[in-house]
């Protein structure tokens, strides 16, 4: 499925067979206010891909809308493979809340979406749920609210179905007594794993300054010590191996002063729309549990920092807002992670600024860093990538990655595979 959009006929979702003949479209041709401004917000950063429809196998394909009902609310939708409606799910008509929803990832069977509510723009203090939809019917098949407890609250970072174990496994952090998600710093990470059915299966926790201190590497280079301080820590993907023990695939990020957003403020006297802080995107994390999720390891694989620029008013943001912003621009280096579950080998691939190959004065247009879960052992590799123009990499099929190339001068794009044992 293809998504296009005209600003006279609004938004077309194509569907296009293996032949490339055109199967039919769903067309959105009178747009809420929130969705044009969640379009434009798109068109602003042409470099950045964002992703709000997903295939949920051969029935067709699930997308995300921005609604206007009594206030800003959301529309998830199932389309089938000729673009006719399946279902609808979404936030209430007549809700008095503020809502709003990230699919965090749908398959033939379930759509898994994050929402969060609140009862105005600028109220602080906001509400957030995992929902679970039935991919094939729309029906919510449960809704629970992410709370805490008298001794921590909690945050989510990323959650993900396991089909396998029949449970939802939900990530996020943990605060101690009095502190707020939105904003202190966390004391931790949980791990919950959720019934099919929304009950709780099972919950772990482990603190930075007690579990996770004791097995992070001795051998710390100074670098990687500087990398974890005053750094956040953002969930990417979970991985389990078959002998049931688990992976935790994640990406380090911080606050930095920015000097244009400084610059900025000053020329304007304060009136900048650019923040004076920037968010600066550091290393990978692995964190590896074992079948009976007692940590045995924590892994940085360092790469080189990338800066992210903030729009006027996140300075001031809580992490966990943070990190939903930059993931919801495109902007962690982390790309995706692909698996042959029959071998027990995954694949994650992330985006590298570091354009040199050890060894090598030459640099490459790109570098892919390649981490592989190999029946729960961890492999590193860089790969390069030479291009002739705006890049792209999704997830193709096993051992390779997909490089879309946009040719600005002759306005054409490119698609080729890319081993990653090369």
């Amino acid at each position: 499925m293809f998504v296009f959009y005209d600003k006279k006929t609004g938004l077309d979702y194509v569907v296009i067979d293996r032949s490339g003949k055109e199967q039919g479209k769903y067309n959105m041709k009178e747009l809420d206010k929130w969705e044009t401004m969640r379009i434009n917000s798109i068109l602003m950063q042409p470099e950045v891909e964002t992703v709000s429809s997903f295939g949920i196998g051969k029935q067709g394909f699930v997308k995300l809308s921005w609604i206007d009902n009594k206030k800003l609310g959301y529309d998830v939708v199932g389309l089938d493979n000729k673009g006719k409606v399946l279902w609808k799910n979404g936030s209430p008509a007549d809700s008095k809340l503020i809502e709003t929803a990230d699919i965090l990832n749908a398959d033939e069977n379930y759509t898994l979406v994050y929402v969060g509510k609140k009862t105005g723009m600028m109220t602080k203090k906001a509400d957030f749920f995992v929902k679970l939809i039935d991919s094939k019917t729309g029906k919510t098949l449960f809704e629970n609210q992410l709370q805490g407890n008298a001794k921590q609250d909690y945050s989510m970072l990323n959650a993900f179905v396991e089909t396998e174990r029949n449970s939802v496994t939900v990530i996020g952090e943990l605060y101690a007594p009095g502190d707020e998600p939105l904003k202190d710093q966390s004391a931790g990470i949980y791990i919950q794993e959720l019934e099919m059915d929304g009950s709780q299966k099972n919950m772990y926790s482990y603190f930075w300054d007690k579990e996770i201190k004791k097995v992070k590497n001795a051998k710390m280079t100074e670098e990687q010590k500087e990398s974890e301080r005053k750094s956040a820590l953002y969930i990417h993907k979970v991985i389990r191996s078959k002998d049931g023990s688990l992976t935790l695939m994640g990406e380090q990020y911080k606050k930095s002063a920015s000097a244009l957003g400084i610059a900025s403020a000053v020329l304007n006297k304060g009136n900048s729309q650019q923040s004076v802080v920037d968010i600066l995107v550091l290393n990978m994390v692995a964190i590896q549990f074992g079948s009976d999720m007692a940590i045995k390891d924590y892994q940085i694989i360092e790469k080189k920092k990338s800066r992210v620029a903030l729009p006027s008013g996140y300075g001031t943001a809580a992490p966990p807002v943070l990190a939903a912003y930059i993931k919801a621009i495109g902007a962690f280096d982390y790309s995706f992670t692909s698996g042959d579950k029959a071998s027990d080998k995954f694949t994650v691939v992330y985006q590298d600024l570091n354009r040199k190959e050890e060894d090598s004065k030459e640099k490459n247009d790109l570098m892919l860093g390649v981490v592989t879960v190999n029946g729960g052992a961890i492999e590193k590799s860089r790969i390069p990538v030479n291009s002739d123009g705006l890049v792209w990499v999704r997830a193709a099929k096993p051992g390779y990655v997909m490089i879309s190339e946009y040719i600005r001068k002759g306005k054409k794009l490119k698609c080729r595979l890319e081993n990653l044992k090369n």
